[in-house]
């Protein structure tokens, strides 16, 4: 197994092949305003961060998935999508962000109609997630209590290098 989000299974074995295309990509977004001042340059302000964005593409083949069919990993997909169904997304064991998944977006280009079968051989689908943060308001806390941590740290370190500085001081001092 390569990985999954939520039913769907990322593999490349004998029996079946559902796999992504080589590529995934992440985007990462800060919300700023902007303050426009009357005179001189306006102002930015940090906001925290938008949802992580994470797009893919998978090209599901007929011929290769023989567990299932085509068509049903296709409705799972599309289940997963209309019913706004989150999950977590995993590769190679590890889970991809710190919360789960939605389907934003799915594109589906088919292609090689077989006529025996009655459907398409081969389908290309665009997929886009976005990170699903369940309680924001846990979330707010949780980056309000790292911001705090974060300032101790600081706080401790300036700590170390104000009495180091009063040491050198006095050693400067003594020596003279």
């Amino acid at each position: 197994m390569i990985g999954s989000f939520g039913d769907v299974i990322f593999e490349a074995s004998e029996d079946q092949i559902v796999s992504l295309n080589n590529q995934i990509s992440r985007s990462y977004k800060a919300k700023i305003s902007e303050h426009q001042a009357i005179y001189g340059p306006g102002m930015l302000r940090f906001q925290g961060r938008d949802l992580l964005e994470v797009s893919f593409t998978m090209t599901l083949v007929s011929s290769l998935i023989q567990q299932t069919t085509l068509k049903e990993e296709l409705d799972t997909i599309k289940k997963m999508f209309e019913l706004g169904e989150y999950a977590n997304l995993v590769f190679g064991g590890q889970v991809f962000g710190e919360y789960p998944f939605l389907i934003t977006e799915l594109s589906e280009e088919s292609s090689y109609f077989n006529k025996e079968e009655g459907g398409f051989d081969v389908v290309k689908l665009n997929i886009t997630l976005k990170e699903y943060i369940e309680n924001p308001k846990l979330y707010n806390q949780l980056i309000e209590q790292r911001k705090i941590q974060k300032n101790q740290q600081v706080t401790e370190e300036n700590q170390d290098d104000i009495e180091n500085e009063q040491k050198e001081a006095v050693n400067n001092d003594n020596s003279k």
